[in-house]
């Protein structure tokens, strides 16, 4: 396995080399695993009772992996499910192949990208939607999640406006000894309005926020009904 994969992990977002020098001039450092994909023991990572023990020791159920991505499969495997892995071995293996015979990667991998978590294909960087699973990609929140910083948003800035124009009269008149009316007297509809105008551009406001931060990490595939 560690050769099919010219010594690399297997992860296509890793791909960091496996083996190096080590201090010794004797010795190599390893940080290389030959993981399972599907586990040798019951009630193990992704473990499928249907397979021999010959089948779970067989290299076609392993994959090549460094000691931080082997963690990382198994400690989330609803994440990195068997077909994943396996595309990430097949990945792997054909890029290993077009390195020894000197080739370069097609064009449309020459790009900045991300790996479809679905499907494993390559996405360039802007694509909207993955041309190997049709998942929707977003670079920064999904429409739900801009509906749902919205209503956070303008929830939040509803009770503070309220709260202030609730307890803001009675903090100045025992200040500087006034008397302001409760809502510092303001007809009820410019109490509305106001209020309304405040409240849908807090949320807008407090929803771009949260998108920008977003746009700061890898992408969002979601799979969508196409």
């Amino acid at each position: 396995m560690q050769q099919r994969v010219g010594n690399c992990c297997s992860n296509p977002h890793c791909r960091c080399l496996t083996t190096g020098p080590n201090h010794n001039p004797e010795k190599a450092t390893n940080i290389g695993v030959a993981a399972h994909i599907t586990a040798a023991s019951e009630n193990g990572p992704r473990y499928d009772a249907s397979l021999s023990s010959e089948d779970r020791s067989s290299i076609l159920n392993g994959i090549w992996l460094c000691q931080n991505c082997s963690k990382l499969i198994d400690s989330d495997q609803n994440t990195y499910t068997v077909g994943l892995i396996q595309r990430w071995k097949a990945h792997s293996e054909e890029m290993t192949r077009l390195s020894i015979e000197g080739r370069e990667l097609k064009p449309d991998q020459q790009y900045e990208g991300y790996f479809c978590p679905h499907c494993d294909t390559f996405c360039k960087t802007g694509v909207s939607v993955c041309l190997g699973c049709n998942s929707d990609i977003y670079y920064g929140s999904t429409p739900a999640a801009w509906r749902q910083d919205v209503q956070i948003g303008m929830m939040t800035s509803a009770l503070l406006y309220i709260a202030i124009l609730l307890f803001l009269p009675d903090h100045l008149n025992s200040q500087i000894n006034t008397s302001f009316p409760l809502f510092l007297g303001l007809p009820f509809m410019v109490f509305f309005i106001t209020g309304a105008t405040i409240t849908i551009l807090s949320g807008i406001w407090f929803a771009k926020k949260k998108d920008t931060e977003r746009r700061s990490n890898p992408p969002l595939f979601v799979r969508g009904r196409h």
